[in-house]
């Protein structure tokens, strides 16, 4: 029985993949950060910023 797939379509597929996980946790940070943001308890919100830029490195 031969491969229905060649190895090159599933190279493919696992880039697109890595680049889904990538996405995923770019955007988990982002909304980390804007969370951040919002519950920010300070009353100086150029320090909020600093603070929450930090989750996104």
């Amino acid at each position: 029985m031969h491969n229905l797939i060649s190895r090159n379509q599933l190279d493919e597929w696992r880039h697109f993949e890595q680049t889904v996980d990538d996405m995923t946790i770019e955007n988990e940070k982002l909304n980390d950060y804007y969370e951040c943001l919002i519950e920010c308890d300070s009353l100086n919100q150029h320090e909020c910023k600093r603070v929450c830029k930090r989750l996104l490195m």
